[in-house]
């Protein structure tokens, strides 16, 4: 179990994001919270099944369409921007950024510029190669954000808004994601977005990880089947 704890979900700042690597049940799972930062934190937790966090990994490596965007979430997502240089399809996108236009709860169409980073660069890697070899944990996707359409960026280039971290544990019906948002993250507490944000934030990510699971299975197996011999339902 953790050595942390977090009973008062005020207090999961991004130095606690170890926690999700454990697959017993933490105080939020679901939910919105205001940290001390001032970062407003949104838990989800959804279970995907017949999916695998292999499938999850694969799906940001794929994605590049208005159409592929829509199947993620049919409400919300309206229209694919663009990935860097830095992605290459059907292998890689750590390291890369990539721009959509997002809404949250059908409202306030912007744009949203993503990029993704390595986890180890977010949790212990002890922890996290030990979560790994237990199947405690079967994908990790990080990333910092900045919405909007004059995207935010730090000195190192890095956008400016928020932070997210999903986390996959395969299980006998499929997988269940953990994610976790810290929106504000380094922005002045001021700046974080209302609580109402959260919620609807909250509202569009469980949305969104629903959609996918009806249709990621189908379209890994059907890219993988060459590799990969898909399980036959008959």
């Amino acid at each position: 179990m953790s050595t942390h704890t977090t009973n008062d979900p005020s207090r999961w700042e991004l130095d606690r994001v170890d926690d999700l690597l454990e697959p017993a049940p933490l105080r939020l799972e679901t939910g919105v919270a205001r940290l001390a930062s001032g970062t407003l934190l949104v838990a989800t937790r959804v279970d995907m099944p017949g999916c695998s966090g292999r499938m999850l990994d694969w799906w940001f490596t794929w994605f590049d369409s208005d159409e592929h965007l829509r199947l993620w979430h049919p409400v919300d997502h309206r229209e694919f921007g663009w990935w860097d240089d830095a992605r290459r399809k059907g292998e890689r996108y750590v390291g890369a950024t990539t721009s959509s236009t997002q809404s949250l709860a059908g409202v306030d169409p912007q744009p949203v510029t993503i990029r993704f980073h390595a986890p180890e660069e977010l949790f212990d890697g002890g922890r996290l190669a030990a979560a790994r070899a237990a199947g405690d944990v079967s994908a990790v996707v990080c990333a910092r954000l900045a919405p909007g359409p004059e995207p935010r960026f730090d000195a190192a280039d890095e956008p400016i808004g928020g932070r997210f971290v999903h986390v996959a544990r395969d299980n006998d019906f499929g997988c269940v994601v953990r994610s976790r948002y810290f929106l504000g993250d380094g922005l002045p507490a001021a700046a974080a977005p209302p609580d109402e944000v959260g919620l609807r934030f909250l509202w569009h990510s469980c949305t969104e990880y629903a959609y996918l699971a009806r249709v990621l299975p189908s379209l890994y197996w059907a890219e993988a089947r060459d590799r990969e011999p898909p399980p036959v339902p008959w």
